[in-house]
């Protein structure tokens, strides 16, 4: 399962908008900003998302589990105080993050992969208490009309999502391969690490749609039960 998070540029920029640059949170025409590592982030977003994929790996879960977006918006009104706050700006983001995640392009630091992303919310929550921005993240208002046009067709959805990564496992055929024709064997390299490995045999055995029972509990070669 992948970890989800809640990423929210609009709340970096308004709190503080003196050093966030607009157009470096709305995907515009930013200068990007150089990370100490040499990654170039030309949206805040990326950044949000990269800064987890690099806290998870401080604690050895280097690419191990993917990260999904699972909230991130922009909100239409706000109160008089609150700046950035209006349709148009809403409307650019949220467009903005349908074509960039949907071209399948990664981050910087996790290049052209998919990154499951939710955009938050699909109607204005207008019985939700606390500030106006709380109830103006919607695309539509609650009686179903829209806040501003968007383009929600997936017209940006053309680009092919990329190869998956190849298994770390080579292919042989047993010695008696004669009498069991199309039977093969699965060798995992010596080299290879074992929770790459391990998902590999999740999928195989899961939606690959692979028979594993020989290798599940009470299989005749469940024993020993370690991937390498």
């Amino acid at each position: 399962a992948p970890f989800m998070v809640n990423a929210y540029p609009y709340f970096a920029y308004r709190d503080n908008p003196k050093e966030v640059s607009l157009d470096y949170v709305l995907f515009g025409q930013s200068p990007g900003v150089k990370d100490p590592k040499g990654f170039t982030y030309n949206n805040m977003l990326d950044a949000q998302i990269d800064s987890v994929y690099s806290a998870m790996a401080a604690l050895g879960h280097n690419d191990s589990i993917p990260v999904s977006v699972s909230e991130t918006g922009w909100p239409s009104k706000g109160d008089p105080a609150d700046i950035g706050v209006t349709p148009e700006n809403a409307k650019n983001y949220n467009s903005r993050v349908i074509k960039h995640v949907t071209s399948n392009a990664g981050t910087p630091m996790r290049p052209n992969r998919v990154i499951d992303t939710y955009i938050f919310a699909l109607f204005n929550e207008n019985q939700k208490p606390g500030p106006t921005t709380e109830r103006n993240f919607g695309l539509l208002q609650p009686d179903g009309s829209k806040v501003y046009d968007i383009d929600l067709s997936c017209g940006y959805c053309g680009a092919a999502p990329p190869p998956p990564a190849p298994l770390p496992m080579q292919w042989s055929r047993p010695a008696n391969a004669g009498r069991q024709p199309g039977a093969i064997w699965c060798i995992a390299k010596p080299s290879a690490d074992p929770s790459v490995l391990q998902e590999s045999l999740d999928f195989s055995c899961g939606q690959g749609g692979a028979d594993c029972g020989s290798i599940r509990q009470g299989g005749p070669c469940y024993s020993p039960n370690t991937v390498h």
